[in-house]
């Protein structure tokens, strides 16, 4: 979900926080992947593995060193979330069953009108959109993806609980440069470069930058905490009519959730979790991990493993041999745990 809005204020107010730039730019740099969000996107493509793998050939034409985090068990003040989410799953098959079977009437119509017909042609777009939020992951073709990756030498990191909190650890220890997702409230955990509409059939995305942001906005990093909370999080409720405009110029002037909570302007809901999305948003694990545990292993490279994975031969070769041909420069401090 996300923090609700956010993108809608920051692309008013951010000139020079958000910026488009080229893939060419991110030339040599190490780059984290928040795989939920592409499991979910390649999986509704139709050919999840495929799609990966077009990515790592696509990252690795500019070499780009791609570290993958996968999600763990949520966290207790996600739970709640996602029960939510899933009653919304169980509506939503609901809902394409009795589509599906007012489709099946409409079908059975014997020289159908104009009218009639569009009506099919919209009752089945209508489905398949509704199939898109019904889209499960095949822990099998998870488990295949790791397989992978791990075949081709490319470090994976399984989190604990949710990748977004373990990615933000990773990025202000400086072992990630930047961090490849659809999900902004990265910047609220304190992720400094984050990178946007990423497609492995463009060489453009967007650039968020936290600091340029901030000074865009015109606060600091803990009042920027406060306002995402405060306009709605996956830890908490919003709070009503703390929209983004309205909730820009509150923040702005209070500074801060304490010294806006008891103020006439909003009500804040009892079931608020300030304390418990702060939590979420500030604290992060420890990571006890050198630069160099990140870089690609040629050695562990197995291509008899991924030749008996059934996969695009073609586009494994083209992997195979950049990673190959990718040299890394020696710096003493890749080998150092950052503190």
């Amino acid at each position: 979900m996300g923090i609700k809005n956010l993108n809608k204020l920051l692309k008013s107010k951010c000139n020079q926080g958000i910026r488009n730039i080229s893939i060419e730019k991110l030339r040599k740099k190490y780059i984290g992947i928040d795989t939920s969000i592409y499991l979910y996107k390649y999986t509704y493509m139709g050919n999840m593995l495929e799609c990966f793998l077009k990515q790592i050939n696509h990252l690795l034409s500019y070499e780009i060193t791609p570290i993958y985090f996968f999600d763990g068990k949520p966290s207790e003040e996600k739970k709640k979330l996602i029960e939510k989410r899933n009653s919304q799953y169980k509506k939503s098959l609901d809902k394409i069953e009795e589509m599906k079977k007012e489709l099946e009437q409409l079908e059975k119509i014997e020289e159908p009108s104009d009218d009639i017909i569009l009506q099919i042609h919209l009752k089945e777009e209508q489905i398949r959109k509704k199939n898109k939020s019904t889209i499960r992951i095949n822990k099998n073709e998870l488990g295949e993806l790791k397989k992978i990756l791990k075949n081709l030498g490319i470090y994976y990191y399984e989190c604990n609980g949710e990748a977004d909190i373990y990615m933000k650890s990773f990025s202000q220890k400086k072992l990630l440069d930047y961090v490849i997702t659809e999900d902004l409230d990265f910047l609220t955990h304190g992720c400094e470069n984050i990178l946007y509409n990423y497609n492995y059939n463009s060489e453009k995305l967007k650039l968020y930058n936290l600091n340029q942001i901030l000074n865009d906005l015109g606060m600091n990093y803990k009042s920027f905490v406060d306002f995402c909370i405060m306009l709605g999080c996956d830890y908490s409720c919003k709070i009503p009519g703390f929209g983004p405009k309205t909730g820009y110029k509150l923040i702005k002037e209070y500074k801060s959730y304490f010294e806006l909570k008891d103020k006439k302007e909003i009500k804040i809901p009892e079931n608020f979790q300030y304390q418990e999305s702060l939590k979420m948003f500030i604290e992060g694990p420890e990571i006890l991990i050198n630069k160099k545990m990140l870089k690609l292993q040629k050695d562990n490279i197995n291509k008899q493993e991924l030749e008996e994975m059934n996969l695009n031969i073609r586009i494994i070769e083209k992997i195979i041999h950049k990673i190959e041909n990718i040299k890394y420069e020696f710096n003493i401090l890749d080998f150092l745990h950052k503190e």
